[in-house]
């Protein structure tokens, strides 16, 4: 029943993160004449949620080189 309810959780909470998406970048993408870019957009949040969490993960760990400095 609680792994049910997880997965409408997350599902809903991703099926919410593509309207806001798209919500933005339909006036964006008008403007910029590229509208046929948007059938990527639910593939390319799905890549973007693990994307977000690396980045957020390997931020915290350790050292790593930023624009040629060394960040601790």
């Amino acid at each position: 029943m609680l792994l049910s309810q997880l997965n409408w959780l997350l599902l809903t909470s991703f099926v919410l993160k593509i309207v806001v998406e798209l919500c933005f970048m339909i006036p964006v993408l008008r403007f910029a004449q590229r509208t046929e870019l948007l059938k990527y957009l639910p593939f390319l949040s799905v890549i973007h949620t693990f994307y977000l969490v690396y980045i957020g993960v390997a931020g915290n760990t350790g050292k790593y080189n930023w624009k040629g400095r060394k960040v601790h």
